[in-house]
């Protein structure tokens, strides 16, 4: 139950942490081109721009960062559930039988008078598997009173939003629109 509850709260932590993370590229990005602008009107100088280009480049790696989380701890999720298997991870995968390769392998090399010799061990021996006690089937387990909410998962076309390169930062208008700083920049960027 604990590893439980860690992996509910770990996957709604990190639901949030893509949604902020994205307004802070976002804000990152608007900075950073303006930041980029005014350096060509000289207006700020190169440190600054350097600076904001490398708090845009964090926040990008940041983003990257909380959607993989959000992966591993719905995975977590998951498996701490039980209901974690391969198909759920990728598509066409077989699934590997361990009970049908066990009776496909059980008794190769086996000699006959090993076939002999297990069938006059099992005699006296006791059986293989009692009544499970309550505690191991989970009937003393205790429940969860209030699990609380999950954070609202980000949609597909959210996690899956490209970043735009640092390089092709542009500045928001006053009029809505988004363009490049005016100035034609000749430098490489």
């Amino acid at each position: 139950m604990e590893s439980v509850t860690n992996a509910w709260v770990t996957l709604s932590s990190s639901r949030i942490a893509v949604t902020t993370g994205q307004r802070q590229v976002d804000s990152a990005q608007a900075a950073f081109a303006g930041t980029s602008c005014e350096e060509l009107n000289g207006l700020r100088s190169t440190i600054e721009t350097l600076n904001a280009e490398e708090e845009l480049q964090s926040a990008q790696l940041q983003l990257v960062q909380s959607r993989y989380n959000v992966y591993v701890s719905h995975a977590a999720l998951l498996a701490a559930t039980g209901e974690l298997s391969a198909q759920q991870i990728a598509d066409n995968i077989t699934v590997y039988d361990p009970e049908a390769n066990f009776k496909h392998v059980r008794y190769l090399g086996f000699t006959p008078l090993q076939l002999v010799a297990a069938g006059v061990d099992r005699i006296g021996s006791a059986p293989p598997r009692g009544k499970f006690s309550p505690d191991l089937a989970g009937g003393n387990v205790p429940r969860p009173e209030n699990p609380g909410q999950l954070a609202p998962a980000p949609g597909q076309a959210f996690m899956n939003r490209p970043l735009t390169p640092i390089t092709k930062s542009e500045l928001k208008l006053p009029n809505g629109k988004t363009g490049r700083c005016p100035l034609n920049d000749l430098r490489n960027r």
